[in-house]
């Protein structure tokens, strides 16, 4: 914010929408500093405007996050108890983040990746290397693998795991979806 401030970029929280060239009209807007481009109650104006929508969790059909069973980051992050086994459907950086910690807390994890290997935006390399010692911790890792069912139980989740070789069926008390996330573009007609 430091940075902001030294550049006098003013930082506005609220739900935004463009109207017009270098105009914003911001609803339940909050201010971290007095605007200088302001044209009234909920109005900006500058010359360069950064609309951060930031994201949300990506929600794959029949998968949906709930919360409870199927969990995003944020649920994983803050869990009500400290699952026995879990299912982590994502093997980029934040599947694989939370794959290892759970295992470190005790959890029986397998991680299921569509492509083939784990942590894919990174060097083959690494990620085998990488790959050899998470096994070595005990955590079960698919790769070239899809998850094609979830039925969930009261207190469980029971997953179809497909992959070239073989399907599969994996019964975890949680499951993470970390197949990615999504901007909050929804209204900006981007």
């Amino acid at each position: 914010r430091t940075l902001l401030r030294k550049n006098k970029v003013d930082l506005i929280w609220g739900r935004a929408a463009l109207d017009g060239v270098g105009k914003l009209i911001v609803a339940d807007a909050q201010r971290e500093q007095a605007p200088t481009g302001a044209l009234g109650a909920g109005a900006y104006q500058a010359g360069h405007l950064i609309l951060a929508t930031g994201a949300r969790p990506l929600s794959l059909p029949g998968i949906e996050i709930d919360g409870k069973l199927i969990w995003s980051y944020a649920q994983a992050l803050v869990p009500p108890s400290m699952p026995k086994s879990l299912l982590v459907m994502g093997a980029g950086a934040i599947g694989i983040e939370f794959a290892s910690f759970y295992a470190l807390l005790g959890a029986q994890v397998t991680v299921v990746e569509l492509r083939p290997q784990i942590l894919p935006a990174e060097d083959a390399e690494i990620a085998a290397l990488l790959r050899e010692a998470l096994e070595q911790q005990g955590l079960r890792i698919l790769t070239g693998a899809k998850v094609s069912t979830v039925e969930k139980t009261a207190d469980s989740v029971k997953v179809t795991i497909d992959s070239h070789q073989e399907t599969l069926e994996v019964t975890a008390e949680r499951m993470i979806s970390a197949v990615g996330v999504v901007g909050n573009t929804d209204n900006l007609g981007l």
